[in-house]
């Protein structure tokens, strides 16, 4: 199922998606509704975006590397919205937004994995793909960008032309 996160309004449709909460609520037969990542908690769109520890340890590799200072996260619509409130040029915010977009991707292709095919899931795993998947769509997206797989790994935006 493709996520999609253009608009805040489209926000409240990420409670709409297939976690085991919302797909126990709608009578579909799921087994333990406990987070695939930590198993601690419930599978709700808040829990498995924001809350659980590896999403936690996902977010902070985000706040580091795209030097962010400040960066708190309540919810998913703190996450959609952050760009809108930070301060930078309009391609800073999207080349911000790209990567917001692709972490929350990320977690739920991983969230997948561990369900469907059994495979755990690794933050480690989770940060690189959201490397190569954010300078893959970055760079096919941007007009004259000068964007290097090395500028981008070092998030150095003065001189992606950003």
């Amino acid at each position: 199922m493709a996520m999609v996160f253009r608009g805040v309004g489209r926000v409240h449709a990420l409670d709409r998606l297939p976690t085991l909460e919302n797909l126990a609520r709608r009578n579909i037969q799921v087994g333990s509704l406990m987070c695939k990542f930590c198993g601690e908690m419930q599978e709700t769109s808040e829990h498995l975006f924001i809350s659980c520890g590896l999403s936690q340890s996902v977010w902070e590799f985000v706040r580091t590397w795209c030097q962010l200072h400040r960066f708190v996260l309540f919810d998913v619509k703190d996450a959609l919205q952050y760009h809108k409130d930070a301060r930078g040029s309009k391609r800073w915010k999207t080349a911000i937004y790209t990567v917001i977009q692709t972490t929350l991707w990320c977690i739920w292709r991983a969230r997948n994995e561990a369900i469907f095919n059994g495979k755990q899931p690794m933050a480690r795993n989770i940060k690189e793909e959201i490397k190569v998947l954010g300078f893959l769509w970055l760079k096919n997206r941007a007009k004259e960008s000068n964007l290097t797989w090395e500028k981008w790994c070092n998030f150095d935006l003065r001189y992606m032309g950003i």
